[in-house]
């Protein structure tokens, strides 16, 4: 009887592993996939793929190189707006003194002028948290070291200066201008009013915007609208359409002046800014939009 193959168990003469070939695939065993547990299918098709990605990478390359660049292309328009606003917080310092050689005269005629003053506010709707006694200060002119030299050209009855200032804070712009016209009343009762602070030296109370956020807000919003309308112009006048917003870029810090301003670059950033109610938003800013 013919002897059977151990790794089959067929005859010997017609066993494929005898012969070196594998039994499922039939190809030599020493190269047979199938013993190996890879697929020959998969490996012929990874080297098809791997032949083909050059091919591709370089379709895509030459495709994108016809394709225009629309990125690049983009309206820029350049806005400037203005919005009033009424402020909306006053600092008013009313400063009084009195001069004197006795003392306590002048600290009584310090305490009838503070009251009055007092009195002259609170009847006008100011509160009492509003309100702030600074003071007093006294000065004797024949004590300064530059003085002495000077002392018998002083006015008689002038040795010592008491000086103090009530000072208004309060959101009650109103009452503030409304008081600054009447104040003329403190005049006629002997009150001698002087501009000694150096903040409102001469020209009466400060005025604020501390919702300046929401100006500046508004601002934007105009600015961007503005820019909206100009730019669509621009775009109907190229033949083109507007795709989207690209970028904004705010030119400078929001200036927000007094309306009475005399202006100059100076005075922008100075007290000047601070003397009228009514304010006024200065606002520049560069936008982009796309094009198709």
């Amino acid at each position: 009887m013919e002897k059977k193959c151990k790794e089959c168990g067929c005859a010997m003469s017609e066993c494929t592993c005898a012969k070196g070939m594998c039994p499922e695939c039939k190809c030599p065993a020493g190269h047979c996939c199938c013993k190996k547990k890879k697929c020959c299918v998969r490996t012929l098709v990874l080297g098809l793929l791997i032949m083909a990605g050059p091919a591709l990478a370089g379709y895509f390359i030459a495709e994108s190189l016809k394709s225009p660049a629309t990125n690049d292309r983009f309206i820029n328009v350049n806005v400037a707006v203005e919005k009033e606003e009424k402020a909306d917080y006053a600092i008013w310092n009313l400063s009084f003194q009195n001069t004197g050689n006795d003392i306590k005269i002048l600290q009584e005629k310090y305490v009838k002028d503070r009251d009055a003053i007092v009195a002259f506010l609170k009847q006008r709707g100011f509160k009492d948290d509003e309100i702030q006694v600074k003071g007093p200060q006294i000065t004797d002119q024949f004590a300064r070291e530059w003085g002495h030299a000077d002392v018998q050209k002083l006015p008689e009855n002038s040795r010592y200066i008491l000086k103090s200032t009530i000072k208004v804070s309060t959101p009650n712009v109103d009452g503030v201008i409304a008081a600054v016209q009447e104040q003329d009343n403190l005049i006629k009762e002997g009150i001698i009013l002087s501009h000694t602070d150096r903040w409102s030296e001469g020209e009466g109370p400060l005025y604020y915007l501390k919702n300046q956020l929401k100006v500046e807000q508004d601002l934007f919003g105009e600015a961007l609208k503005k820019a909206n309308v100009l730019a669509k112009q621009l775009a109907e006048g190229m033949n083109v359409k507007i795709k989207d917003l690209r970028s904004t870029e705010q030119k400078e810090p929001v200036s927000i002046i007094s309306q009475d301003q005399s202006g100059g670059e100076g005075s922008r950033w100075g007290m000047e800014r601070l003397k009228g109610p009514i304010k006024i938003g200065v606002f520049q800013m560069n936008v982009k939009f796309n094009i198709e």
